[in-house]
């Protein structure tokens, strides 16, 4: 009973995530390194000119 609700949870994960790597075998369930789910983002944050992002303390 657990092997068909994994199976049918695995089907659901690679239905939201097809880069998933993954291979079930007769031996066993082999997961390999894929790339994240969302692609990494970057954010540049620039101060203005003599600005050292730090409270004055007034």
């Amino acid at each position: 009973k657990f092997r068909e609700k994994f199976m049918t949870a695995l089907r659901q994960v690679h239905a939201v995530y097809p880069a998933m790597k993954i291979d079930v075998t007769g031996e066993g369930l082999f997961l390999y390194t894929s790339p994240p789910p969302i692609a990494k983002t970057g954010v540049v944050v620039r101060l203005p000119k003599g600005d050292s992002g730090l409270p004055s303390g007034k």
